[in-house]
């Protein structure tokens, strides 16, 4: 799963990412909108917070670095990220 940009390895918290686990639905693609929300909506799936509000942010930078940079292995880094590619995400890494 990827949140701003990161790719982690959450093999680790297969109770939580497995196959019919509750948060699987964020594996395989950028979830930071869902992430940044608490969300698991379909519609908030993807990698776009370029319209979420500073309580947002501030609760994504929270459980990026709180949870998901001390708990699991940096794997990867999305496409937008290696190549600096402007995209409509707000991220400060």
């Amino acid at each position: 799963m990827a949140i701003k940009g990161v790719v982690f390895d959450v093999t680790s918290g297969g109770d939580f990412y497995a196959p019919g686990a509750s948060y699987n639905a964020l594996t395989g693609k950028d979830c930071t909108r869902a992430v940044a929300k608490m969300s698991l909506d379909e519609k908030d799936l993807n990698g776009d917070i370029s319209d979420l509000g500073d309580d947002y942010l501030k609760s994504l930078d929270n459980v990026f670095d709180g949870t998901y940079m001390k708990k699991y292995p940096v794997v990867g880094y999305m496409d937008y990220l290696v190549k600096g590619q402007g995209t409509k995400q707000r991220i400060d890494l």
